[in-house]
């Protein structure tokens, strides 16, 4: 873990009150994309703090706008005011719903993206590896069919039955018992996949 500059405070809540009224300005919703380039065309970006380019300053101008976001999200709730729903590809203000409020108040994202110390301690390397992490799960379908078909199992099996699969196709084809050293190496490289890709996916995948 690498221990980053903290942000200034005053540039947090600046920050805020641009995005509250980008938002405000734009009813129908804004990508994340789309408020960063608001931002940095009204020269709100935290640039003092940020070196631009590198996969770490991305994650942290990320974090940086997500966490503004989240307080945001808070102050309304507490004042009734608004429900703001956060996500990259639609951050938009709608009516306060009481009921809805209080079933989104606590969940995970909030609670890592309001905790600064996840920006502080956040260094290169595990931006690279959030980063390994996102295209293994974005672009790994066909290869976890190609290895799943290595093993010969249909691409719904889960990770107990390919294990099972593989342990029993290993004693199959082991060169000991006469098996092919090659066919043996593809099954190891097709379990090393998937036995990746199921760590970096939620729990039962």
């Amino acid at each position: 873990m690498h221990n980053q500059e903290a942000v200034d405070p005053t540039t947090l809540t600046s920050l805020r009150e641009a995005v509250e009224k980008i938002l405000q300005q734009h009813p129908a919703g804004l990508s994340e994309h789309q408020v960063l380039t608001q931002l940095r065309e009204t020269d709100h970006l935290p640039l003092e703090i940020l070196s631009a380019g590198s996969p770490l300053a991305l994650f942290r101008l990320h974090f940086i706008l997500f966490h503004v976001l989240y307080q945001l999200r808070d102050d309304y709730w507490r004042t009734a005011r608004a429900q703001l729903d956060i996500s990259p590809l639609n951050i938009r203000l709608l009516p306060y719903v009481p009921a809805r409020a209080a079933l989104s108040e606590r969940d995970a994202l909030r609670d890592y993206y309001l905790d600064l110390e996840n920006l502080q301690q956040t260094g290169e390397d595990e931006v690279n590896d959030l980063l390994s992490r996102f295209w293994m799960q974005l672009n790994g379908g066909a290869e976890r069919e190609s290895a799943l078909r290595t093993l010969g199992l249909e691409p719904n099996a889960k990770l107990p039955a390919i294990k099972l699969r593989y342990r029993q196709l290993v004693m199959q084809n082991h060169p000991d018992r006469g098996g092919d050293t090659q066919q043996l190496q593809e099954l190891n490289a097709a379990m090393a996949w998937l036995a990746q890709y199921h760590k970096n996916q939620v729990p039962g995948s």
